[in-house]
């Protein structure tokens, strides 16, 4: 069984962001206002030589070369600051220090992000002297920087809105976008499009801040009227987000209109059948139905987790893709522990 992506090596199992940052394809380092280190990632324990509680609370001077310590501080570069908002996704570069004492030349990408209550400077850190970037490694890049720039603002805008007509929605949308994440991982994805899909999937249900309150809310079964209102949210949410040049946001427009897709064809909005499917709307598909069997629903009361599996498995290669059902079956601990 494989690793979660809750395994981020921080106490109590970290927080999303935290989880979703082993996914990074960088070292991350992160810096408080008074200099120290607050936030460390696996990819920057396995490029600085350090463990996590080597660097936790200590300065920077532990990963660059005496001869920049010297340096009067505004000589340093952004590195050493909290960047300003001009700066943020900025590439700089310089020689950075591991533990055994070896130096290498270092590109780092800059960002101020609010974690834990507190603001903190974060440095996306590779070592450019061994790493040559593919397309697809430019694309995840781009993705990061998107995390920032776009889906950390639009993702907080849409969610709020959604949770204006449920405030239980927050709560679902973060924990069947943890649990998406767990099936990507299971199902082979790159660390890359992992990263996107976690991203992305909380933004599938977007178009439905286009339906009625009394139909979105209804204690009882819907008419069929109804049923047709409730539909239109896959391709309302679509054209919510699409024609963006945001990796994050391309993505969640597919999820968008694909999630509600049956494996068999019987789904909507398109009918589309097996993998003519994206694999994200599969993936989120059996994330989003396994989370809201778990909670109360204006209709229903939350089933427990034996009633849940079983519908999950009686809908295994009908409504849902098998490859996906056997990945959730497979890391059910690790999916229910996503749920807190």
């Amino acid at each position: 069984m494989k690793n979660s992506p809750d395994a981020s090596g921080a106490e109590g199992g970290g927080s999303t962001f935290e989880q979703f940052l082993e996914f990074v394809p960088d070292a991350i380092v992160g810096v408080d206002r008074a200099g120290r280190i607050v936030l460390v990632n696996q990819h920057a324990e396995e490029l600085f030589g350090y463990g996590r509680d080597e660097l936790r609370d200590h300065g920077l001077d532990l990963l660059v070369p005496e001869r920049y310590r010297k340096l009067h501080p505004r000589q340093r570069g952004s590195f050493f600051k909290r960047p300003r908002r001009r700066e943020m996704g900025a590439d700089i570069e310089l020689f950075a220090l591991r533990k055994d004492g070896s130096e290498f030349p270092a590109e780092i990408s800059l960002a101020s992000i609010e974690w834990n209550g507190q603001t903190i400077a974060t440095a996306a850190v590779r070592d450019a002297g061994k790493h040559r970037e593919s397309e697809r490694e430019k694309t995840q890049r781009r993705a990061i920087r998107d995390l920032e720039s776009s889906h950390r603002e639009t993702v907080e805008r849409l969610a709020a809105a959604i949770e204006m007509y449920d405030p239980n929605s927050g709560r679902h949308l973060n924990q069947m976008a943890s649990i998406a994440a767990l099936l990507g991982v299971e199902l082979g994805l790159d660390s890359g499009r992992v990263f996107l899909l976690r991203a992305a999937a909380p933004m599938h249900d977007i178009g439905n801040i286009s339906i009625p309150d009394s139909v979105l809310r209804k204690p009882g079964g819907l008419t069929l009227e109804e049923r047709n209102r409730m539909e239109l949210h896959t391709a309302i949410g679509h054209q919510i987000l699409c024609d963006s040049d945001s990796e994050v946001l391309k993505m969640a427009a597919q999820i968008a209109l694909t999630h509600h897709e049956w494996f068999d064809g019987s789904g909507y909005p398109r009918g589309l059948k097996g993998e003519e499917i994206p694999v994200e709307g599969r993936i989120v598909a059996v994330a989003d139905v396994f989370d809201a069997l778990l909670s109360d629903r204006p209709y229903r009361a939350a089933l427990g987790a034996r009633g849940a599996i079983a519908l999950i498995r009686e809908e295994r290669g009908t409504h849902f893709d098998p490859d996906v059902v056997d990945a959730l079956l497979e890391n059910l601990d690790e999916a229910l522990a996503l749920r807190g």
